[in-house]
């Protein structure tokens, strides 16, 4: 028997490893996810700028407050739309990140030294 449970140590020892890397792996991705939220989200605000500016310049050489007007509509929009986007993102990040810590917490192949790395 004790040669059995021995074996049987080093199985769960091997499943531990895995899940361990596996678990380390996935919140990586979340990482980056979240990450790629954020960039997405100043990307969104870098482009409302960028329209901002060019229908300012447009708006100052043809003489038209319309047509600067509508750019700053349009800026707006955009920012938005890319700030909401980028918020999306970064929440599906943040719900793996949520997920993975429950089945860090309910795995029974890990002992609490190990779901605390």
């Amino acid at each position: 028997m004790a040669a059995n449970e021995v074996g049987s140590e080093q199985v769960s020892s091997e499943i531990a490893k895995k899940l361990s890397w596996r678990y380390a792996n996935a919140y990586r991705v979340a990482g980056f996810i979240v990450g790629l939220g954020t960039a997405v989200k100043v990307l969104g605000v870098v482009a409302a700028l960028g329209v901002y500016a060019v229908s300012s310049s447009i708006g100052n050489q043809v003489g038209a407050g319309d047509r600067m007007f509508v750019g700053v509509i349009a800026a707006i929009m955009v920012g938005f739309f890319g700030f909401a986007v980028g918020v999306l993102v970064s929440a599906q990040g943040e719900l793996l990140r949520a997920t993975l810590d429950g089945a860090v917490n309910n795995s029974p192949f890990l002992t609490n030294d190990q779901r605390a790395s």
